[in-house]
């Protein structure tokens, strides 16, 4: 697209470092199998439709899973490609109308795009986690550290009844996932 790149930010360098990623990286895997638990697709959908970014939410989730805190301040380059390329990959699938049959194909590969461009967001973020050193949370228990790194996620300090219901929801299948009843660990 013409033009585009001197419109959104983007730039040749913030393109390029995608190549060098770890894209099959333990924050991938959780979110693939995390997504997969009941209640966590339709929470993280619900949450999307409020704002909030899913990548946001696994990466806080999956920080929890390890015992760690979920940064306040995410790295720039995950923000640039969240806006840049995940959203308008996402914008582009929404415009394109479900019901119509020519279009299928294209919508169908829109949405692949879509979850790659995810991965390369999931990718960015586990190396900023791991480059940063989180810190290890202290004295709270999984579930207490999970509402404290969603909050941190939030795209907004306040959080309503419905979301807070969600929210619970994201945390009961954390729990869940990590329980020693044969559920799989992080």
């Amino acid at each position: 697209m013409p033009g585009y790149r001197e419109r959104s930010g983007m730039t040749t360098e913030t393109a390029e470092f995608a190549g060098t990623l770890e894209t099959e990286n333990p924050l991938w895997h959780f979110a693939l199998a995390f997504w997969q638990q009941p209640e966590v697709e339709q929470s993280c959908l619900a949450l999307q439709s409020r704002g909030w970014s899913v990548t946001r939410i696994l990466c806080a989730c999956w920080q929890a899973s390890r015992n760690r805190s979920y940064p306040t301040q995410e790295a720039p380059e995950i923000v640039r490609w969240r806006n840049d390329i995940t959203a308008t990959l996402r914008t582009i699938r929404h415009i394109l109308p479900k019901e119509q049959y020519t279009l299928a194909a294209l919508r169908d590969n829109v949405a692949a795009a879509e979850l790659h461009a995810e991965q390369i967001e999931l990718a960015l973020a586990f190396r900023a986690l791991s480059t940063k050193g989180p810190t290890e949370a202290e004295h709270q228990d999984l579930a207490g550290l999970t509402i404290c790194n969603l909050r941190q996620a939030a795209p907004e300090p306040m959080i309503d009844r419905e979301t807070g219901i969600l929210l619970e929801q994201l945390t009961r299948s954390l729990r869940d996932r990590l329980s020693p009843t044969g559920a799989s660990k992080p």
